[in-house]
């Protein structure tokens, strides 16, 4: 679906409280199918119990995904 080459993907903070964790970055995609490329702000939410993740939130711009995945080339 998306041109691994082409892809990029930032971490800009990372903040820990106890077991739960949340990255904020950026990523940029582009799709194999019409060349189309995309950047968006992202944020995950982990929770680890135990050294392990065991919870993960992702949010990220699905509109924007969709949009860019289903345009014409």
């Amino acid at each position: 679906m998306f041109v691994a080459e082409e892809g990029e993907a930032t971490l800009d903070k990372l903040l820990v409280d106890g077991s739960d964790a949340v990255a904020l970055g950026r990523i940029t995609q582009m799709v194999k199918a019409n060349g189309r490329r995309y950047s968006m702000d992202v944020a995950f939410h982990f929770t680890v119990e135990q050294g392990r993740i065991v919870r993960l939130h992702l949010y990220e711009d699905t509109g924007l995904v969709a949009t860019t995945v289903t345009a014409t080339a």
